[in-house]
């Protein structure tokens, strides 16, 4: 899984329309303001443009853990950090993923 697309600061590029570079995404950050908490509040508060950022890092990541689901099998995955805030719009992507039996 790579983390220039389900990263902070790739799910922040696309929340503010850039494309993903690590040096432009923290330039993004610190001229902008906007955080990874900053879009999960706008999406708990209804942004549209937020619910859209944060489902397409959903999809992403679902993706991802399929993938390591389907590789390796292992008994438990453990996701951690700011994004967990936003479990609620992540767990129907991530419960919907392809995972080979």
């Amino acid at each position: 899984m790579s983390r220039g697309i389900t990263s902070n600061l790739a799910t922040i590029s696309r929340y503010l329309g850039r494309g993903f570079s690590p040096e432009t995404a923290r330039t993004l950050v610190a001229s902008t303001g906007v955080t990874i908490e900053v879009v999960i509040d706008r999406w708990l508060s209804g942004d549209e443009r937020a619910t859209k950022t944060l489902t397409e890092t959903a999809r992403y990541l679902a993706a991802g853990l399929a993938m390591i689901v389907n590789s390796v099998n292992p008994g438990m995955i453990f996701v951690g950090g700011e994004i967990t805030a936003a479990w609620k719009l992540f767990a129907p992507a991530i419960a919907g993923a392809p995972v080979i039996a």
